[in-house]
């Protein structure tokens, strides 16, 4: 299996449970904190450990390699935008792709959808589950079309990384949405 296939199928699987956690939260803000206690404290773990640990492999030495651009590093993923500063000093430098950890961008569109999801709810009620499912499913069919034939016209990168951001991966989401809400629709 493709890690593309993966982060699919984990965005369809994130789709139903977190759907259903907001459908068992008593109030909107237990709903936040059981997402916040799920995913914060081992993405920032995960975040400092790497920060800390991974000196011991810098081809710099301790006093470059704990610089303003490590410094950096932590705030950029500590706040879930790895994308602004997602390598460290003497890390991976001569690879094509040198973030520490590349997986971390689909935790940051993991906690957009978690701030999503009561903006789906209220969406749900006011229009009705399945017009908006189908509507923000193709919506994001579109602009993942729209991005990538950007990108092949144009050559930028930048239009294929775009692609991928929230939009892009929401059709996934939604398809998890729909199986939880399947009983209840049809």
């Amino acid at each position: 299996m493709s890690a593309s296939v993966a982060v699919k199928g984990f965005f369809v699987i994130s789709g139903f449970l977190i759907f259903m956690s907001y459908e068992r939260s008593s109030s909107l803000s237990s709903y936040i904190s059981k997402r916040a206690r799920r995913i914060y404290p081992a993405y920032s773990t995960i975040v400092l450990l790497c920060a800390l640990g991974l000196v011991a492999f810098s081809t710099t030495n301790a006093g470059s390699y704990f610089s303003l651009a490590w410094a950096k590093y932590i705030l950029s993923n500590l706040v879930f935008l790895n994308f602004m500063h997602p390598t460290l000093p003497g890390l991976f430098e001569a690879n094509k792709l040198n973030a520490v950890n590349g997986s971390l961008w689909t935790l940051k569109i993991e906690v957009m959808f978690y701030l999503t999801v009561p903006i789906f709810v209220y969406l749900f009620r006011k229009f009705g589950r399945l017009p908006v499912l189908i509507f923000f499913y193709f919506f994001s069919i579109g602009y993942v079309w729209l991005f990538s034939n950007m990108a092949t016209h144009s050559g930028s990168g930048l239009y294929l990384e775009l692609s991928r951001q929230l939009p892009g991966q929401l059709s996934y989401f939604m398809v998890g949405c729909f199986f939880l809400l399947l009983p209840s629709i049809s």
